[in-house]
This record gives structure tokens, sequence and C-alpha cells, in this order.
């Protein structure tokens, strides 16, 4: 008997915290990219897109900026109903995420390393990623009618990515593990302009980015592949849309 209702005040609990979501539609512009890094040989004078490596004179570092994704368009999402606390605003929560990341090396890409003899000829990913951004809101909202609320949210940012990986004719199934490292401030960041509240229901212009690399990026494959070793890539995402360059999000009063 004390399980069930153990059950069933655990069943309530959950429940009582997921009636605190309103539902949501907003229109906005999305955009995935992947920075990838690798090291090879240094021929004597590195290639245009690429350095000295810091820790061996004899290899140079080169990089490599490639589309992950992008959407336009109308979606739906769950939000926490706002409460106002006054003139001022400060609350903490966490934002979750899926995303699809695929990508290729362009062939804008491929013309500049055959010209310059370096030797990566195919780079491309297909990827499933879980991102976890925890932050705070801060914000300013004044009590007159047709004043906005104008809030900013901050914190750090985290992702795990698992698919498949292809570098010329090779390819590794990988687990990758990326996060904004020590920047605990800036990993995830939105900016959010609040113009009408109606209920728990509320209309607003807003753009977001975050970014998870770690210091250095995070290793994209163990294998070496024609002297190319020490793949590493940092993933970003930026969201906003076509009203002034940003995107709009219309908060439902329910359920």
């Amino acid at each position: 008997m004390s399980l069930t209702l153990a059950s069933i005040a655990f069943v309530g609990a959950i429940w009582d915290y997921v009636k605190q979501y309103q539902l949501g539609i907003d229109y906005t512009s999305s955009y995935d990219s992947v920075d990838a890094t690798y090291e090879t040989a240094n021929p004597g004078v590195p290639a245009e897109s690429c350095a000295v490596s810091p820790d061996d004179p004899t290899r140079q570092e080169c990089a490599v900026a490639m589309k992950a994704g992008g959407a336009s368009g109308f979606g739906l999402f769950l939000q926490q109903a706002f409460k106002k606390q006054g003139t001022f605003y400060f609350k903490p929560d966490v934002g979750f995420g899926v995303r699809s990341l695929q990508g290729e090396l362009s062939p804008e890409h491929k013309k500049r390393a055959e010209e310059q003899g370096l030797p990566l000829k195919e780079l491309s990913f297909d990827l499933v990623s879980f991102v976890v951004k925890p932050y705070i809101t801060l914000g300013v909202t004044p009590s007159g009618a047709w004043l906005p609320d104008v809030l900013l949210s901050l914190g750090p940012a985290a992702q795990i990515a698992v698919g498949k990986v292809k570098v010329n004719d090779e390819s590794e199934n990988v687990a990758l593990a990326t996060s904004s490292g020590k920047r605990l401030i800036g990993g995830f960041f939105e900016f959010e302009v609040v113009f009408l509240r109606f209920g728990e229901g509320a209309f607003s212009l807003f753009t977001s980015r975050d970014v998870t690399s770690g210091e250095d990026g995070t290793k994209l494959i163990t294998k070496d592949v024609d002297g190319m070793d020490d793949f590493r890539a940092s993933f970003a995402r930026s969201v906003s849309g076509g009203v002034f360059g940003f995107g709009a999000k219309l908060v439902l009063p329910f359920p």
C-alpha cells in the first residue's frame, strides 16, 4: 500500500511540474556550424588555411569551417509560465535540445585543399546530439502596461553527439562529448524582448546562440588518416529570424 501511495505521489509531483509549462509557437531561422581542425606535415611554409603547430614546428594545424544544418519556419516548444517578481527579474533554469547535425566538405574547400597540396579530400559527418543548457535569466520587467520586458539569459552549454564521421576513405562511429569549458557564462546566450503578456501567454522577439567547444575543441576521430591526425571540432548554433533579424515567439495561455 505504501509503495502504491508513494508511486501516486511521485507521479503527482511530476505532473505538477509538467503543468508549469506552456505550449508555444515560434518562427525562427537556425544555423548549425562545425569548426574543425587537424594537423599534417609542414612543407616549410604553412598553407593559407594553416599555421605552424605550437607543439611541433614540423607540423601545421589546418582549419575548416562547415555548415552542419539549418532550418527556417514555424516550430512548437514548451516553456515554463512566466511569474513576475517585480521591476527586476532573476531565475535559474535549464534548457534541453535534440539536434540532427549533417555536413560535408564544400567543393570550394576541396578545391582549395588540392591547390594548397593538403591531404584532406573528404570530411563529412552525420550526428544526432543532445544539448543541455543550465542558465540564469536576468531582466527588467516594468509595471507600465505598454513597456516591454527585457530578459537576458546566460549560462554554460554541454552536448553529447553520436553518429559517423568520414575522413577521405576512412569512416568511424563516434561518441562525442563537448562543453563550453571554463565559460560558465557565455556558452549559452539569449536576448528576448517581450512586447505583450496575456495571462500566462506572451508575444516576444528573441535571438540566441550556444557554443560547445572547450578550449581546443573535442576529439573528432581517433584514427590517423593519410598523414593527418589530431582531428578536433567545435560546435555552434545561432537562432534568429526575419523580424528585424529576430525570431518571433508566441507562448499560448494553455494548457
